[in-house]
């Protein structure tokens, strides 16, 4: 009973805070994930106040087509963080709602298992009664053969063959000699 004890009781709790606590561990995935979207957001900010320099020439030219490029990779990383949060919020929740399934599984199985566990011990102890109950008929009807065949013994020993004696004394009943 102790396995059904750890599988029926222990399980389905553990599973179910197993997913809760990795919900938990993944929103706080996501939300370090917006963080770092944010301050890459303002580094992009900076960036492009950077390319608004006054001087003309091909230095600034190049340091503007540089500064572009960085920018782009910047509103890239933003968005894939956006979207890494999002999907790090969906896993959670997908991993919470199938770990709270498989305890709801693992607590069915378990009153199956309980229940199929006092159906076979019904079983096997009708078939214990009813093995008892014919031990018990055996030894009376062994029993009642014991007295017969004493009573057999006795007979024959008094007056030889039962069945002759028998039929003497319900001769001897009957007033025929």
């Amino acid at each position: 009973m102790d396995m059904m004890d750890t599988l029926g009781l222990v399980a389905p709790g553990a599973l179910t805070g197993a997913g809760a606590a990795a919900q938990e561990r993944l929103r706080a995935l996501a939300e370090q994930a917006r963080t770092c979207s944010r301050q890459i957001h303002g580094a992009g900010e900076q960036a492009a106040e950077a390319t608004r320099i006054e001087w003309e020439s091909e230095a600034a030219q190049l340091f503007r087509a540089g500064m572009s490029r960085h920018g782009s990779q910047v509103v890239l990383a933003r968005d894939q963080l956006e979207q890494a949060a999002v999907e790090l919020e969906l896993a959670g929740e997908q991993i919470r709602a199938h770990l709270e399934g498989l305890a709801t599984a693992l607590a069915a199985a378990r009153d199956r298992l309980g229940q199929a566990l006092h159906r076979e011990t019904q079983r096997l102890l009708d078939g214990v009664q009813e093995l008892a109950g014919d031990t018990v008929e055996a030894g009376r009807r062994a029993l009642e053969s014991v007295e017969v065949c004493g009573a057999r013994a006795a007979a024959e020993a008094l007056g030889g063959d039962p069945l002759a004696a028998g039929v003497r004394s319900a001769l001897a009943q009957a007033g025929v000699r």
